[in-house]
């Protein structure tokens, strides 16, 4: 449900969007795209979230990641620790400040 939301909120900003079921969905995607961003979820069903970094890191160094979370940010800061994520964003958040943090990343 919160995949598709943000997707539609993306796409409502007219950013080109592709989603991931799972984590191990997410690499493969990210393997076989072109992708500016990613947006990455901390927690997720198979691979966790620092997995998931890891391996897009591994796939191309310096990809852009924003992490996404419901749970205590300073865990999810600890949790990303030593990895270069260009944001985190505590869910739920205000669409106005998601939507400014996606642009920012991307000028990056």
């Amino acid at each position: 449900m919160v995949r598709n939301f943000v997707g539609h909120i993306l796409e409502s900003e007219h950013f080109e969007v592709c989603t991931a079921k799972d984590g191990g969905s997410a690499v493969d995607l990210f393997r076989r795209g072109a992708f500016s961003l990613v947006i990455l979820d901390w927690h997720m069903p198979g691979l966790s979230g620092e997995s998931v970094f890891d391996s897009l890191a591994e796939i191309r160094p310096g990809v852009k990641v924003i992490v996404a979370s419901g749970e205590c940010p300073e865990d999810v800061k600890c949790a990303f620790h030593g990895r270069n994520v260009l944001q985190f964003i505590p869910k739920p958040f205000p669409i106005d400040d998601f939507v400014a943090a996606v642009k920012t990343a991307l000028a990056a």
